[in-house]
């Protein structure tokens, strides 16, 4: 059995988890930072390998409309409102994290399309009242992966790959770390893959869970690991089944998104 300890113990290695190691170690550079993935960086989950004809990057630029001084405070209150998610004092003490959590990566990262002004191209997406979506074509996600993977992997954080974490770790009601088994050893792990870490603070960011449908266009792994740690160790799961669902073909390995298809009426 191994012991590793860490100031901060990130479980997954998607965009929301990478985003999350590089803004940890960005705020504190000597801390130790780990991100634990039960397959390979930038090979696996949703960010990494899924592919959609609307695949977008959502950000609130300067110039974005309508425009003016205030326009991230409107569009985190329309996305706030329409999600039910906060009252208005509660965004507004938050605002100043969530608008450095939103920050677009500039050009040396992401080869988003730019119109011809050199600005970032915008575009409506499914419930927005604003272009606020940034591209790079289908693959945008992968894009942002790549570009997240080359950044973590300059900052000195550590990565345990093949080492999926099947339960937190708590003392006195606190959770201080995880369990860890080698995803290589099959169904029946021997007791030297097993892996303990330790840690000041967790973060959960293991995706959703596609693959409870028994047809899904989800990438494997997506099993809802995050959701079943974190209510054994206590935590109140809301909403947790608004995953995205859009029409899809298994056949031709196609996934649109709702803008692509006409309005649902009664026959």
């Amino acid at each position: 059995m191994e012991f590793m300890e860490s100031d901060v113990l990130i479980i997954g290695s998607g965009g929301a988890a990478l985003r999350a190691a590089i803004e940890a170690k960005e705020t504190f550079p000597d801390s130790r930072v780990t991100i634990l993935t039960k397959g390979e960086l930038g090979k696996c989950g949703v960010t990494a390998i899924s592919c959609s004809d609307r695949m977008a990057f959502h950000a609130t630029l300067p110039y974005t409309e309508p425009g003016g001084r205030t326009i991230g405070n409107l569009m985190l209150r329309i996305s706030f409102r329409s999600a039910g998610l906060f009252p208005t004092r509660t965004w507004r003490r938050s605002w100043p994290g969530i608008r450095r959590s939103l920050r677009i990566p500039g050009p040396a990262w992401v080869p988003f399309a730019k119109t011809r002004e050199g600005r970032a191209d915008q575009f409506i997406t499914d419930g927005s009242e604003y272009p606020r979506a940034c591209y790079t074509g289908p693959r945008t996600a992968n894009h942002i992966e790549e570009a997240l993977v080359r950044r973590v992997s300059s900052m000195g954080i550590r990565i345990v790959e093949h080492c999926m974490a099947c339960d937190l770790l708590l003392e006195e009601g606190k959770v201080i770390g995880a369990i860890g088994v080698d995803t290589r050893e099959g169904l029946d792990p021997s007791p030297g893959s097993l892996k303990i870490f330790l840690s000041k603070a967790v973060i959960l960011a293991t995706g959703g869970a596609g693959e409870i449908f028994a047809v899904h266009v989800y990438p494997p792994g997506m099993t809802g690991d995050g959701y079943a740690m974190a209510y054994r160790a206590g935590a109140e799961l809301v909403n947790m089944e608004f995953i995205q669902i859009g029409p899809a073909s298994v056949k031709t390995q196609l996934n649109c998104s709702g803008a692509s298809c006409g309005p649902i009426r009664d026959s």
